[in-house]
């Protein structure tokens, strides 16, 4: 904590930088001062009339410039840079009470003051945007707010009780809320329909922009007027970025797929690299027919009828080679010799068996991982399309709230 001495006049109002850098001043005796908050002194002043009050400053968006309005109807552009008055604007010579600048149209400034009328500048062009003359307050104009949703929103409070809201676009009254008691100060909150007013009597009042009634009355200073009152901004809660990454783009899933599951390419080279040689053991390199099997059991059989037995039922001795195929480490290769039943076609031996089970499984994995993909393209696009419609919602209701008012 610090002090910063200004003795000659006191000081009607402050106003602090966006960031915090700076704080500026104005005094009874005509004084516009800006203070370096950093070095704890005063960074240049100007004093244009020592008989005129300095009732309110405020700073641009990017603090570039300051704007000071005076109790002879002045409003004055100061460039921080060249610490000057860069222009002079006055629409009339009633003393200005308040100020605001727009939070969307950053050359816009609002001013209101003892003749009750409310007036926007562009401080770009140095020009009169608008007054609004007939629409504004039968008594002196205590404060002017732009609102923090709405870009052609502005509102305004007077000592008629009266709380008035403005299109700068079509540059008409919108809307009028009868307050209680005579206000004498304003503050818009950031969700753009709650309104709090400060009275003469001490009390706040909460409004509601939307049904126009009293959500609630706070006691701020009982007996003395409220001349100052601001909502504390909320900031939105930060989003995770884990959170922020769970719509993910068709392109960005297939090329996770790809590093994810290399299964497909490997497969597919070890099944056209796979030789299956034939079996060294003393085992029969092809399945006994059903012919030779009846002549060693002595057993007459109809080769002429059609026989029911399946020809890819395993034998004992298939079932042993097929556990040593899968236990022992050796070489195969594809061989061409096929049994052959009478009138019945080819039987497969085991390691054709095996070659073609193999193949099925890589077919059958391609077909699981084929429609892997389909299946979370179509829940990917769902949910796309979910978001798209939820955010026109939302928009088309925003829309729809800022048209009513």
């Amino acid at each position: 904590m610090f002090k910063l001495a200004n003795d000659r006049y006191p000081v009607l109002c402050l106003s602090f930088s966006s960031n915090s850098e700076y704080l500026a001043s104005g005094s009874e005796g005509g004084q516009i001062q800006i203070w370096d908050l950093r070095q704890r002194k005063m960074y240049f002043e100007i004093c244009e009339d020592e008989f005129e009050h300095i009732t309110a400053v405020a700073w641009n968006y990017n603090d570039a410039l300051l704007t000071a309005v005076t109790s002879k109807g002045l409003l004055y552009v100061i460039n921080i840079a060249s610490r000057v008055i860069q222009e002079k604007l006055q629409y009339d010579t009633a003393a200005i009470r308040c100020l605001k600048f727009s939070k969307f149209k950053h050359s816009l400034v609002a001013t209101g003051g003892d003749n009750g009328i409310v007036t926007v500048w562009d401080i770009k062009n140095s020009t009169l945007y608008h007054a609004f003359e007939r629409s504004s307050h039968s008594d002196v104009c205590t404060g002017v707010v732009f609102s923090p949703m709405n870009d052609l929103l502005l509102c305004s409070a007077g000592l008629d009780a009266k709380i008035q809201f403005f299109d700068i676009k079509d540059k008409r009254n919108v809307k009028t809320i009868e307050a209680n008691e005579q206000v004498s100060c304003l503050s818009f909150f950031q969700d753009g329909v709650t309104i709090a007013a400060g009275t003469l009597s001490g009390l706040i009042y909460i409004h509601n922009l939307k049904d126009s009634n009293v959500k609630m009355i706070l006691k701020g200073h009982e007996g003395f007027a409220v001349r100052w009152l601001e909502f504390k901004y909320l900031p939105k809660p930060r989003v995770k970025a884990k959170e922020e990454k769970k719509i993910k783009t068709y392109d960005e899933i297939r090329e996770e797929a790809k590093t994810r599951i290399p299964i497909e390419n490997k497969m597919k080279k070890k099944v056209e690299n796979t030789k299956v040689p034939a079996k060294t053991s003393s085992r029969s390199m092809v399945k006994p027919t059903l012919q030779a099997k009846a002549k060693n059991r002595n057993e007459d059989y109809a080769f002429n009828e059609p026989i029911q037995e399946d020809r890819f039922e395993e034998s004992n001795d298939d079932f042993e080679s097929k556990e040593s195929y899968n236990n022992e480490p050796q070489d195969y290769y594809l061989n061409d010799q096929v049994s052959v039943v009478q009138n019945q076609g080819p039987a497969f031996n085991q390691s054709q068996k095996n070659f073609l089970n193999e193949v099925i499984d890589q077919k059958l994995l391609e077909s699981q991982m084929e429609f892997s993909d389909l299946f979370s393209n179509l829940q990917l696009e769902m949910m796309r399309q979910f978001m798209i419609q939820q955010e026109k919602i939302q928009d088309t209701i925003v829309s729809k709230i800022e048209n009513d008012y």
